[in-house]
């Protein structure tokens, strides 16, 4: 049975997902009034779709500044060389469309690493940086939630008093797992966390950097607030940008966790969800998740070509064996 199981791994990782997404959709249409969908969709002016696109084109390059400072830390500590900014954006912006175009959310993060290291970085520290980088950006997420808690509170009709120490403990509590996640019997032999963990160690000792990237974090994780505030505004919800900053980044936490088909399905549901503590409609909340997930593969699709461009690249510059005289 475990032979079994472990052979057919992929399509059954691949079914539970998809089954999960169609779970979640059901979730986030059950009532919804196709009529005033389509009314809302036909006053939404265009000018928001655009400047949407250009809040996700934003938010990658602000990512790939936050996983270059990263980048900066590890490499340093090794003496290895560091990607250009340009080539950090270009690799990034690669592995968004990874993300959309994959199942589930990682598949960027694996195409991200050959890249680099296709890059004379060291794989370790290649793997280290964007695992890194991975941390960070859900640190930022915890950080904002944080700040936005009491606001949250009081959408949720609980007291700040309580909800902020709970979110506290359980913050410094998983930060303190995590550093000491190679102190644990089973895990204490694993080389690759103590190097993942030294690696980040060295982020936390260079307070400059490791702030840097954590401001980058924030940016882009507010630039996907801005996305949903200014779709949401042109379909006429009732959505302020304090309310955008304090509901979307749960919807990106739910969007990253790799468990359906692109973050479809978990961003619908938690979209609706969560914009619905502001009283905005469903198909709003709807349309707004539709849109950012499709905005997301078509800003992300020129990548395609130039992920096409560096292979070709990388082929030519590849040394060609002479053939071999019998």
């Amino acid at each position: 049975m475990h032979n079994l199981f472990s052979k057919h791994y992929k399509k059954i990782s691949l079914l539970a997902k998809a089954g999960l997404m169609a779970i979640a959709f059901w979730v986030a249409l059950r009532g919804l009034d196709m009529a005033q969908l389509r009314a809302m969709l036909a006053t939404q002016s265009e000018y928001a779709l655009v400047a949407g696109g250009a809040m996700i084109l934003v938010q990658a390059i602000f990512g790939a500044a936050r996983w270059r400072y990263i980048m900066a830390v590890v490499a340093a500590g090794a003496n290895a060389p560091i990607v250009s900014l340009l080539h950090a954006i270009k690799y990034f912006y690669i592995s968004i469309f990874f993300n959309c175009c994959l199942p589930g959310t990682v598949g960027g993060d694996v195409v991200r690493v050959w890249l680099i290291k296709s890059e004379h970085t060291p794989l370790p520290l290649a793997i280290s940086s964007v695992v890194i980088d991975r941390l960070m950006a859900l640190f930022a997420l915890g950080v904002m939630g944080f700040a936005t808690m009491p606001i949250l509170a009081g959408y949720i009709g609980i007291s700040a008093w309580v909800a902020m120490p709970i979110c506290a403990a359980l913050g410094a509590g998983g930060l303190w797992l995590l550093f000491n996640l190679d102190s644990l019997p089973f895990l204490r032999s694993a080389a690759w966390l103590s190097h993942l963990l030294h690696n980040l160690r060295l982020l936390l000792v260079n307070k400059k950097l490791a702030l840097v990237s954590l401001f980058y974090a924030i940016l882009g994780h507010s630039c996907y607030s801005l996305f949903v505030y200014i779709i949401a505004q042109s379909l006429g919800s009732p959505l302020s940008l304090v309310d955008s900053l304090t509901l979307a980044p749960w919807v990106l936490l739910a969007a990253i966790i790799p468990l359906s088909i692109g973050g479809w399905g978990l961003r619908e549901a938690a979209m609706v969800f969560m914009l619905a503590l502001v009283s905005v409609p469903q198909e709003a909340a709807l349309a707004i998740s539709v849109q950012l997930g499709i905005l997301s593969i078509i800003t992300s699709l020129p990548a395609g070509i130039l992920w096409l461009l560096n292979r070709k690249h990388e082929e030519q510059q590849r040394p060609k064996t002479p053939p071999t005289i019998p």
